[in-house]
């Protein structure tokens, strides 16, 4: 299992997101084509111009989604992603909200940055930060999130990640 963090400021894919739609496309991704699995999470940042914003949004991190399909050339040098939303936040969580994280610290496009950050949409986040980002969140929100990072395999319950 690979964790990947998508920072988009692609308007219709946050408008659908925000309306709640399950089931999203996001292009225009480069990097990590050849580690990507079905059933992999991502961690959803949007983010976007003031100006250019059609909603009213905060930017950070808005959800989270299981890649469903794999990697698809988007007619350019880049690729394309389906991704099923498995959780959607009432509120964006920003890279203020993780401050008092330090574990989060450079976590790509979420944890604050002390480091000077690729400018790239798809990033791989390492399996201690994507627990780290899991049990923040649950912290900021106060309570856990739903089981989703769990299946079972020959009758035992497995977890992605620990809470």
């Amino acid at each position: 299992m690979n964790y990947f963090s998508i920072r988009t400021n692609f308007q219709p894919s946050i408008i659908d997101l925000l309306e709640g739609k399950t089931n999203l496309e996001f292009n225009g991704l480069s990097w990590h084509r050849d580690e990507i699995n079905l059933g992999d999470i991502a961690f959803i940042v949007i983010s976007g111009d003031s100006s250019k914003k059609e909603l009213q949004y905060l930017n950070g991190l808005r959800a989270i989604g299981q890649i469903i399909s794999f990697p698809e050339d988007d007619g350019q040098k880049h690729f394309k992603l389906n991704l099923k939303i498995l959780i959607l936040f009432e509120e964006s969580l920003t890279k203020d909200d993780f401050y008092n994280f330090p574990e989060l610290k450079n976590a790509p496009n979420i944890g604050p940055t002390t480091t000077n950050e690729p400018n790239q949409a798809f990033r791989k986040v390492f399996k201690n930060q994507a627990e780290a980002i899991i049990k923040a969140i649950s912290v900021l929100q106060n309570k856990p999130l739903p089981s989703i990072f769990e299946k079972v395999i020959n009758g035992k319950k497995i977890q992605y990640l620990s809470l």
